[in-house]
């Protein structure tokens, strides 16, 4: 018996009659062969470029697009003359503590560019491109107590918020303290995106699936009833359309100085922490908590380790959070108390 030549794992046979009356086989690869990098110096630009055009990176924001752009830029320049060879080699890891040591200047800008460092090698590793990520675990250089996660706004604060804004703002501030959303997310809302009491959105930074459940936090589904439904927009500008966050931040700061908050360090991206803060307050668990903000789960300063999301982990949050204000006294503008 003739033995048969092994054919290629993947590999597909089509054979053809000639007109001899032979028969000729043709082998094709069913997929295509996977692009390896060059060995030569500029893998992260390799890299970056690769990462650029994926999915993950599509799916964010354009402003977080160019943020992005920016830092991998500048890797590409700090670290052009790495191969892969050397990124898989743990030596690697003193040549990023001296790239960060270099912007110690600029301590946040140094965090950023090692966090999009980390960022890219992780999906490399995904990938496959490269066999280990030697920049985990290198701590940031800006000190905790001076990073924005750790400002929170308290709850005298936010009662001036209820006595002296303008009452669109008061409902926009209140909406972004009990989901921890994002200003662009928040601005973007329409009214189809909420039903049968669930409000779902996509998080233009991440990508990421939020569903909320409204009607288990009551202060959250009264604030949902008392808003008008004069547009589209849940929260519309003056003119009926979707703000321009500049003029927003513009109207918001306005505002602020004319209060009893000015000169206090505080901007509205810190209701999200402010949100944050308040469900782990209320008993949350890591996972149920990030249902809510998106957080991505992990090392570092996220959530911790997470499982996965879904609808009845945002449910359990909401419920938790929603005994906990139950216990407390509420929070009342001066001119609304009883």
């Amino acid at each position: 018996m003739t033995e048969q030549p092994e054919r290629p794992r993947g590999s597909k046979v089509v054979r053809k009659l000639l007109a001899d009356g032979t028969v000729k086989e043709y082998r094709y690869d069913r997929a295509p062969r996977r692009r390896k990098l060059k060995k030569e110096h500029g893998a992260i630009k390799q890299l970056a470029d690769l990462y650029a055009k994926s999915p993950e990176f599509n799916r964010l924001s354009k402003t977080w697009q160019s943020a992005k752009h920016y830092y991998l830029r500048l890797l590409e320049s700090e670290l052009a003359w790495l191969t892969v060879e050397d990124l898989n080699d743990r030596e690697s890891r003193g040549d990023f503590y001296e790239m960060r040591d270099r912007f110690a200047a600029q301590a946040d800008k140094a965090d950023k560019l090692l966090d999009t460092l980390k960022g890219l090698l992780a999906w490399a590793y995904e990938r496959n491109r490269i066999g280990y990520n030697h920049a985990l675990g290198i701590p940031h250089l800006a000190p905790s107590g001076g990073r924005r996660n750790e400002i929170i706004w308290t709850e005298d604060q936010e009662a001036i918020v209820y006595n002296s804004f303008p009452l669109g703002l008061q409902q926009a501030f209140r909406f972004a303290i009990f989901t921890a959303m994002r200003q662009g997310d928040q601005l973007a809302l329409q009214w189809p995106q909420y039903r049968d009491g669930w409000l779902a959105y996509q998080q233009s930074k991440t990508g990421v699936k939020i569903f909320l459940p409204v009607y288990a936090l009551a202060p959250l589904q009264s604030l949902m009833d008392e808003l008008p439904r004069t547009s589209d927009f849940i929260f519309p500008s003056p003119t009926g359309q979707q703000w321009n966050p500049g003029h927003m931040r513009t109207t918001w700061r306005a505002a602020f100085v004319k209060s009893d908050l000015r000169g206090e360090n505080l901007h509205w991206h810190d209701l999200r922490g402010t949100g944050a803060t308040r469900l782990q307050e209320a008993g949350c668990t890591d996972a149920e908590a990030a249902a809510i903000t998106g957080h991505s789960m992990g090392s570092g300063s996220k959530l911790g380790d997470y499982v996965a999301r879904s609808k009845q982990l945002a449910l359990n949050a909401y419920q938790k959070w929603d005994a906990w204000i139950a216990r407390k006294p509420q929070i009342l503008a001066f001119g609304n108390r009883r």
